[in-house]
């Protein structure tokens, strides 16, 4: 009870998700995986190592598939970090088929963090209503 009401928020991005994490002194990745899990929103999280897609969790609404085992799309935040660039630090809207199969969605709003000393990064993608 405590989670749920901070996971239901209008625009999604990782925050709530980092504030929580510090607040119960979790681990952001099991927060983000909680946070996807309690919000009432089609969101996922992801988790990128080497410039690939290693694993995913989503939330019960969420349809379009994504591809454990890709390469990140050059459109991605995700794909900057692995390749030396910065990566934007705010929500940013990209081409949907940047991480999922496109079947008649434009745009997601993605969100990612890096961790350089463990080398991954950590997405949370967002469908808009």
């Amino acid at each position: 009870m405590l989670v749920s009401r901070r996971c239901d928020i209008e625009n999604i991005n990782l925050e709530p998700i980092k504030q929580i994490a510090t607040d119960f002194r979790a681990s952001l990745t099991a927060t983000a995986i909680k946070f996807v899990r309690l919000c009432p929103e089609k969101c996922a999280v992801v988790y990128s190592v080497k410039g690939k897609i290693k694993w995913f969790y989503k939330s019960p609404d969420w349809w379009p598939f994504i591809h454990r085992g890709q390469k990140l799309d050059k459109r991605t935040l995700a794909y900057d970090f692995f390749v030396g660039e910065q990566m934007e630090p705010e929500p940013v809207e990209v081409d949907a088929d940047a991480w999922v199969e496109n079947r008649g969605l434009d745009e997601i709003v993605e969100h990612s963090i890096a961790s350089s000393q463990y080398g991954f990064v950590l997405s949370i993608l967002w469908i808009k209503p």
